[in-house]
């Protein structure tokens, strides 16, 4: 139950910090027989990430209903009937999740780089595009899609808006993203729920990722 449904908000966090480990680690994945394997599976997230992006007007952030899918015990493929789609746009944000889904793009970005530097490039260009959507209208992507709130409500928008500049930064060297990076972590930590750093690092806060990249 749930299972068949694209939840982007934490399917973005689990991507980015995959990504990273392949950036920080990649000779023990190498040397595990993995390396490959783990760019084939962060690849099949951030091709969907490319699609549900397109021209960075309108970001799709779920596809399929939780409360539908929790009614279905089955294969994905005996689900009958349309499967709906939720998009933000300017008027209804969700800089959260895009934020989270251009901070995996840009990891991957780097993951990428030397093994695949056309697709590195794709997805810099994606991960740009979600975060010029991110931050031109500032809102929680829960509010916007009422289904998202009941299985992943997020917290915070921040947080999520400057781990996608910091992996920007990474992937692209432009100082100005480091300084966003900065100056939206300091606005988390000063205005939203925590009042700071949490104890957590998970798909819900990405404090101590943004922290983390700061320090370097």
């Amino acid at each position: 139950a749930g299972d068949n449904v694209k939840f982007n908000l934490p399917m973005a966090w689990s991507t980015a910090v995959i990504a990273w480990s392949v950036v920080e680690f990649k000779q023990g994945y190498v040397d595990a027989g993995q390396y490959t394997a783990a760019l084939d599976n962060i690849k099949w997230v951030t091709d969907y990430f490319i699609k549900c992006i397109g021209d960075g007007t309108e970001v799709v952030v779920q596809v399929g209903n939780g409360a539908q899918d929790h009614g279905i015990w089955g294969r994905p493929e005996d689900i009958k009937g349309p499967v709906p789609a939720y998009a933000v746009t300017k008027d209804r944000p969700g800089s959260d999740a895009v934020g989270a889904m251009g901070a995996a793009l840009a990891a991957a970005a780097v993951a990428f780089k030397g093994v695949n530097d056309a697709y590195s490039a794709k997805l810099t260009d994606a991960a740009t595009k979600a975060y010029n959507f991110a931050t031109k209208s500032i809102g929680k992507y829960s509010d916007s899609v009422s289904d998202a709130g009941a299985f992943y409500r997020s917290s915070n928008v921040y947080d999520d808006v400057a781990f996608n500049a910091l992996w920007l930064y990474q992937a692209t060297g432009n100082e100005a993203y480091k300084k966003a990076g900065y100056d939206y972590y300091m606005k988390h930590y000063k205005e939203e729920d925590g009042q700071g750093v949490w104890d957590n690092f998970d798909w819900d806060s990405n404090s101590w990722g943004d922290v983390v990249l700061l320090s370097r």
